[in-house]
Order: C-alpha cells, then structure tokens, then sequence
C-alpha cells in the first residue's frame, strides 16, 4: 500500500470516527514500497481489524465485505480447523477439479498419444458437438473424468480443447496434471457438477502406468458412491446363524461340509477383535471344511446372487479384505491348509480353490511350508508364489486380494503392504463366490484351525451398471 494512500485512509477514518486519533504508524511499519510489515507496534483499529504486537491480525468487523483490488494474498498457511482459508497448495494436494464425470462413452473418436501422453486426445470421427458430460454443457477448457472407453488405456482426465459443431469434430485434450507416468500413483479428482457423479472423488490406487498402453481405472473413493459404481459389502461375522453344508446366496454365511469340522461364532469382544468366527475341528477323524462364504450354493460352488461377481480382465474390479489368523499352526499330525480370497468352487477334496484367486496357507506346498502364498488359478492350474509373510499362530494378518478394471494382474497385500503380484492363470468370465475357509485332511486332535475377525467386499464397475 502506498504511504500517502495508508496515511489519506487514516485521516478519513478519524474523520468518520472510526479510529482514534494520533499520529500515524511508525515508518517501521511499512517496507520499502510502502506495504505494511506484520509484527510491528501497531494497535489502530481498521474496519475493525487490529495487529497486536506479535503480529497477529484479528478481524471483528461483522459487515461489508473485503475488497483486496485484484491482489493476491502471499505466504499462507495450508489450512487445520474446519473454518481456516485454503491455500492454493492445500488445493492442489486435493487433487484435480473437473466439471463432471462421465457416466458412458463418447460418441466414435479416435485416440492419439500425443508425445508420451503429453497432449494426448480424443478427437471426434465426424462432424458434431461435444454431448453434455453427465447433464453438464463443458465450455472451452472445461475438464471432465471419463472410464468408460472401450481401450482402458484411453480413460483420464480430458479438458475441452475444440467443443466442435456442425462442420467440425469436438478435440479434448489429457489434462496437462494427469498425463505422463509420475502422475498417475495417487492422483485424485474431485467432480463439481453432474445428475450422477456431482461430489464424488476418485482416486487412482493402481499399479504404475505407461500412458497409452497402461489400463488407467480411479476408484471412487468417497462415502457417496452409488450401487452403480461402487458395491461396498463388509462384515463382522457374528451375526449370520450357521448353514449346513453350503453357505446362502444371500449375506455372508458359516459354512461347514465334509466330517469333523465344527464352525461357531465367538461372542468375544476384545481390542484385537470385535466378534469372531472360529473353524475347529473335533477328535473324530476330520476330512472336511469350515468357514464363511458368499453366494454359493449347496454344492459348493459360486451362485449368481449375493455378493457374487462374474471377474473378467475387462468386466470389474474387486477388493477382498479379511483378517484372520491360525490360533495353532498346522503340523505333520494335524494338517489343514487356509484359504482366502474369491473362487469358483471348493470341496472338502480340495486344498485350494480350483478357479480363483486368494491367499493360501498349506504346510505341504512345494512352494513354502510355513509362509502365506498368493495365486489365481483356472481348471485348477496355477503355481502360487510365496510373499514371505510367515504365519505366526494367534497373530492376526489383513490379507487383501485386489484387482483393477482392464488390469491384466492380481494385487496381493499382507497387512497393507504389497507382498505379491500374480499375472498367469487369472480367472475370466468366471462367477465367482467370496470365501475364506479351512480344510483338515489329517488328525484326531480337537484343533482351533482358524479364527476370523472380519470380511470386506468392494467391487467396481468400469462403465457403470445403470
């Protein structure tokens, strides 16, 4: 502020009133160019604003508004209490905002890769104008998020470069934050507007990407996502009454089948677990399996109902979350095998799931002996690999198998960490049911198998069901 202009605006204020009089600041109290220095010895009252001594600045005026004339404000702080201004870096950290998402497909257009990714677009391939993205009319420059090309590797973030019209195509362009590789690992965007999308926030989880080759899938991420994207199941485990010999379509189940396995709810609550199940097994000779599962039927295999899923490379993503533990490891005299994770189909013959993917704990693996394994299989041919996180009895693990839409691999996770990758035998077009279960083929001793804690099921649809 210039030192005449600070001096003519105080005069005016003791005029009016609304200042004691005196004379004016300190020369200390502005810099060079004549703009106010904080911290100095300044107690005016302003339009209700008062800087005490340690350079505080408190404003109590309750009416008009406050004109900075096209100035910005430099050097804030990023934002903590719900009411604190926000700066530009906090919103940025925020991720990217657009005007919509999209809830289908652009009309026919044609991908270039630009340089890398940079100034990669999507142009129309006939004359026309850009259609409104979920409700919204884009303007120039206008962003949108879109998931639903047909080539995964074409989804992103485009901004409207040419809106197009009845004799020329519409242009959008990758937006300049979200086009080259270093981008993508954790990326987030924030939707203003739409009938569907409007508040939602999405956020990339996936595994690192080369642009225009790499499937690119952002989960949604915020509490308000619709069954159109997002279907959410978890579950405690203490609440569904035990079936015999199969699990139900509907809601998670306790299972048993084959002989000499029991399955039961623990009531206990502690600060390790709230509400358990517990597989046992009896001092009759065991050859069976316990466990809980979803949307299966009386013959063990997966049902189409319930939280069941048909898993395609290109059809859906899934998150399977549960934590378990083994109160004693299996041994030479009595052995069983754990497994967690979505399959087609398990029988009491069965070690492992015979379609599937999950994680597997079998004391007579060629693989490891005492670790927890992860693998896919199909027609009950796969090799597991070892993720070096042994099983240690009475401790719990969060085991997590994840894909992503159009991601040709299967994540595998032990206690959040990344332990495991699997690309070979994925399972596809195949329906798959929810499990994690036990199977005992040797031993008379009663045996507490395996305890369950809880069970988390999140599927994502690429294109949106409706």
């Amino acid at each position: 502020m210039n030192k005449r202009l600070f001096a003519l605006l105080c005069a005016l204020l003791v005029l009016a009133g609304c200042a004691p009089s005196g004379p004016p600041p300190n020369a200390n109290c502005l810099d060079a160019k004549g703009d106010v220095v904080l911290g100095c010895v300044l107690k005016k009252t302003v339009f209700g604003a008062v800087v005490d001594n340690a350079g505080n600045i408190t404003i109590s005026h309750t009416t008009g508004d406050m004109d900075l004339n096209g100035h910005p404000v430099h050097s804030g702080a990023d934002p903590t209490l719900p009411q604190d201004l926000a700066t530009k870096n906090y919103i940025d950290s925020r991720g990217i905002a657009v005007q919509a998402a999209a809830v289908a497909d652009l009309p026919a257009s044609t991908y270039s890769n630009g340089s890398s990714g940079v100034n990669s677009t999507l142009t129309e391939n006939s004359n026309g104008v850009l259609p409104p993205i979920d409700g919204v009319t884009l303007g120039s420059g206008d962003c949108f998020l879109i998931q639903q090309r047909t080539n995964r590797f074409e989804n992103g973030v485009y901004c409207a470069t040419n809106l197009g019209g009845a004799g020329s195509t519409f242009v959008v362009t990758r937006h300049p934050n979200l086009d080259q590789a270093a981008e993508f690992p954790g990326a987030r965007v924030r939707v203003k507007l739409g009938n569907r999308r409007a508040g939602g926030e999405y956020s990339y989880l996936g595994p690192s990407v080369t642009v225009g080759t790499s499937p690119v899938f952002l989960l949604r991420t915020d509490a308000k996502a619709g069954p159109d994207e997002v279907i959410v199941h978890v579950d405690d485990l203490t609440e569904n009454a035990a079936v015999a010999n199969a699990p139900g379509s509907a809601g998670w189940a306790r299972f048993t089948s084959g002989t000499g396995v029991t399955v039961a709810a623990q009531s206990t609550n502690s600060a390790s677990a709230v509400g358990e199940i517990l597989c046992a097994s009896g001092t009759s000779t065991a050859t069976g399996m316990c466990g809980i599962a979803n949307a299966w039927t009386a013959s063990n295999t997966a049902a189409d109902g319930g939280e069941s899923i048909v898993y395609s490379t290109s059809n859906v993503g899934f998150s399977l979350t549960t934590r378990i533990t083994a109160p004693v490891l299996s041994n030479g005299t009595n052995t069983f095998a754990i497994n967690a994770g979505l399959m087609k189909q398990r029988a009491p013959s069965q070690k492992i799931f015979a379609d599937g993917c999950g994680f597997i704990y079998d004391t007579t693996s060629a693989v490891n002996t005492t670790d927890w394994l992860a693998g896919c299989t199909t027609g009950g041919v796969g090799t597991p690999v070892d993720t070096t996180i042994s099983l240690v009895a009475a401790t719990y693990n969060e085991l997590q198998v994840v894909t992503y839409p159009g991601s040709s691999s299967v994540a595998f996770y032990v206690d959040k960490a990344l332990k495991a990758t699997v690309t070979t035998n994925l399972p596809n077009s195949t329906l798959l049911g929810m499990a994690v279960g036990v199977f005992k083929n040797t031993g008379t001793a009663a045996t507490n198998m395996m305890k369950a804690d809880y069970t988390s099921l999140r599927v994502d649809f690429p294109a949106g069901r409706f």
